[in-house]
């Protein structure tokens, strides 16, 4: 599966200094959930870039996420695509351009979707700090 990454930097302490106080299975159901839905969010980032150069809508369908286990106490999603390996390639040189040769000469190709999925990066920052913060919030009005 092909993925986009993002880190949200400073919730490690945010998270250590809560585990001390309300213990460490609160943490992982704050972190479980802010999983799932910044997964949910950031899906929907990467589908509403992808509708810029959507020519049938396979990719755009095939956007999904995946929470993963918790690697060293912290939960987290990826967000790719299912289906067919081909996809990502696909992906690839509708984020990136492509070169073709012509007459002899190499020529760049440049996608009308080129950067698309890089640019929505930054929102899917934005949105998962957002639920970061709405979790924590849950665990302290507890």
């Amino acid at each position: 599966m092909g993925k986009t990454e993002f880190k949200v930097e400073g919730l490690d302490s945010i998270f250590n200094n809560l585990e001390r106080k309300l213990g460490r299975g609160a943490i992982l159901e704050a972190s479980n959930g802010f999983a799932k839905k910044a997964g949910q969010s950031g899906a929907k980032i990467v589908k509403a870039a992808e509708k810029g150069y959507a020519d049938t809508g396979a990719t755009v369908k095939e956007t999904t996420y995946r929470v993963r286990a918790p690697l060293a106490g912290v939960t987290y999603a990826d967000i790719g695509w299912s289906g067919p390996k081909q996809r990502v390639k696909l992906v690839h040189l509708n984020e990136f351009g492509y070169t073709r040769r012509k007459n002899g000469a190499l020529h760049r190709i440049y996608p009308k979707g080129l950067g698309s999925i890089q640019r929505s990066v930054n929102p899917i920052g934005v949105q998962a700090r957002l639920i970061a913060r709405q979790e924590v919030l849950k665990i302290l009005n507890r």
